[in-house]
């Protein structure tokens, strides 16, 4: 099964001025997010947690990578300040505003929900890291 890769997220971004709206479709207790109808790695299943804000902080942390969001909703993978999984929309639509981001709830729906991610002010940044 192929997956839309990260560098094609990133073209996105570039062509939407840091911007991409993105699905997080459920399924059989599982989350995945989905942009433009394709498939991404960003997934999360299993029980006890909340599987959307999951999947949502590893597309950020993949884009983003380190980032000082001035509160408690960030976890140390080897010391690198990330956003831990699981803490919820709320917290990661927070650590977003500490850092003048933006994630917008659309839309929410029985079977999936829609968010309006912006990330323009890292633009520079996430192309810079990602060459």
């Amino acid at each position: 099964m192929s997956y839309l890769k990260k560098e094609d997220i990133i073209e996105m971004l570039n062509i939407n001025k840091g911007k991409l709206k993105f699905h997080i479709k459920f399924r059989n207790g599982n989350v995945r997010i989905v942009i433009n109808n394709e498939k991404t790695k960003y997934y999360a299943g299993g029980y006890g947690y909340d599987k959307a804000s999951s999947a949502v902080s590893e597309l950020i942390n993949d884009l983003l990578g380190e980032m000082d969001y001035r509160n408690a909703y960030t976890g140390s993978r080897s010391g690198i300040r990330m956003l831990s999984n699981g803490i919820g929309i709320d917290a990661v639509i927070n650590a977003l505003d500490a850092i003048g981001s933006k994630l917008d709830i659309v839309y929410i729906g029985d079977d999936f929900n829609v968010y309006e991610l912006d990330l323009s002010n890292y633009l520079e940044k996430i192309n810079n890291d990602n060459r």
